[in-house]
């Protein structure tokens, strides 16, 4: 019976890792102001076309997960915190511009959740012998690190002092941040899985 998961050595920080970095936060940067979209093929006047549907995500998750999933662990934390450090420090990176005001917005965990997110993904991704399959767990895996991050930073900031005056109930934020976008989300992970899968298998990686 043919192994699937092979025990790789783990790696420490090298140029590799900090170039990857810096394509990771460059990637994190453009995704945020990104829109994907699916194209669906739809029959209109006897004619087949195809339309854009818009998914209900952002491209930053993409962004965080392919940057672990190729660069590795290190390097998908190290962009992620590269950007959030930014962000914070009023340049404007994030959605809405940056600066310490994010801290109370109900979406800040999710930010807060993407370097332990790549980190896990990229641990997974690089430990075992490379298969779509891998990828595909490391991506879910790094996902859920990701939703439990920002769950938990919704849930406190509803219940806590700190955070009283929102417009929104706690059950509002939870729609509106972590079960709308799902279905962008699960797309995202499959297709990010299967290119990082094309360009590792193109850089020998």
């Amino acid at each position: 019976m043919p192994v699937i998961f092979r025990r790789l050595p783990t790696t420490a920080v090298t140029p590799f890792t900090l170039i990857w970095a810096f394509i990771g936060l460059l990637l994190t940067i453009g995704g945020t102001f990104l829109q994907p979209a699916l194209g669906v093929p739809s029959w209109s006047g006897g004619m087949l076309s195809l339309g854009p549907v818009d998914l209900t995500s952002s491209a930053q998750i993409a962004a965080v997960l392919f940057t672990a999933c190729v660069g590795g662990a290190e390097a998908g934390a190290i962009a992620q915190i590269a950007y959030l450090v930014l962000g914070l420090f009023q340049v404007p990176v994030f959605a809405n511009g940056g600066g310490l005001d994010y801290l109370s917005q109900p979406g800040f965990g999710f930010l807060l959740g993407f370097a332990p997110a790549a980190w896990v993904t990229g641990r997974f991704a690089h430990r075992y012998a490379l298969s779509l399959e891998l990828l595909g767990l490391s991506c879910l895996a790094g996902w859920l690190v990701l939703q439990s991050t920002g769950f938990a930073w919704l849930t406190l900031r509803s219940v806590g002092a700190w955070a009283r005056g929102g417009d929104l109930s706690w059950m509002q934020l939870v729609w509106q941040y972590c079960l709308w976008p799902l279905p962008g989300q699960l797309a995202l992970l499959c297709a990010t899985a299967l290119l990082a899968y094309g360009v590792r298998r193109l850089l020998f990686l």
